[in-house]
């Protein structure tokens, strides 16, 4: 089988399962090669902070040791890693915008998707693309934000903005971002927040039907999501039928 007759196939499933009335959950699969993976950015961290990682350590536990070790060096290392974009795009990123989803999250820092998203709607991108933690003044959308009838892009984890200086800064990559967003609110100041980001994703997968693309799902953020409406045996959860696509051989 070809790729191109793969992703036929593919595309013949998706219509299978009513593509159109589910959010398309995008993690960083299409991004590779062309963009940095964490375990690029591990071995960056590894030189430029002076941190090993131990082979039990996941990478947001890692993330955290290099931060705590020199943070001046660790926010410069993401800087590097996902503000340099090539001039080539994965077109899996075109192929996957000009699909009539519901809408698109996506857990990835960098602009592929968003840049892809950019040519469908060229007139009016600014106001169907969102990013969490929020730009400004700019009002984040909820779940029920995310309908067909106007097609949205939110870029879920922090986005690579070039009008935004301080974009590095902003990304969810730590333990320490995931408790903020996720779990307990704590803030590197001492204050406390309340973490949105754990009942957006609860509200969206009792809620919505979903497809999950490139992504995991192991992440201290999502996985705890699904994690804890499994253990407490929330019945709309399955009643969406998500469908998490896994990774193949040719």
């Amino acid at each position: 089988m070809t790729s191109l007759d793969f992703n036929k196939e593919c595309i013949k499933e998706l219509q299978k399962s009513g593509f159109q009335d589910r959010v398309a959950v995008i993690g960083s699969g299409p991004s590779c090669p062309f963009i940095t993976s964490l375990d690029e950015l591990v071995k960056r961290l590894k030189k430029s902070c002076g941190v090993q990682k131990k082979t039990s350590d996941y990478h947001w536990v890692f993330f955290e040791k290099a931060y705590k070790k020199n943070p001046r060096k660790y926010f410069e290392a993401i800087k590097i890693s996902f503000s340099n974009t090539p001039e080539w795009d994965a077109r899996a990123y075109d192929y996957l915008a000009n699909i009539n989803f519901r809408s698109f999250v996506t857990l990835n820092y960098d602009d592929q998707l968003p840049t892809a998203f950019r040519r469908r709607y060229e007139d009016d991108f600014e106001c169907r693309f969102r990013v969490y933690p929020t730009r400004g003044t700019e009002k984040f959308w909820d779940p029920g934000d995310l309908f067909p009838q106007r097609q949205r892009l939110v870029a879920i984890h922090g986005y690579k903005n070039d009008n935004d200086t301080e974009w590095h800064k902003h990304l969810i990559l730590r333990v320490s971002d995931y408790n903020t967003h996720y779990g307990d609110g704590k803030l590197s100041d001492g204050r406390h927040t309340t973490p949105y980001l754990y009942s957006w994703w609860k509200t969206l997968l009792t809620t919505q039907r979903c497809v999950f693309i490139g992504t995991s799902l192991h992440e201290p953020g999502l996985g705890l999501v699904v994690e804890d409406l499994i253990k407490d045996g929330n019945p709309y959860l399955k009643e969406q039928d998500h469908i998490h696509s896994q990774a193949t051989g040719h």
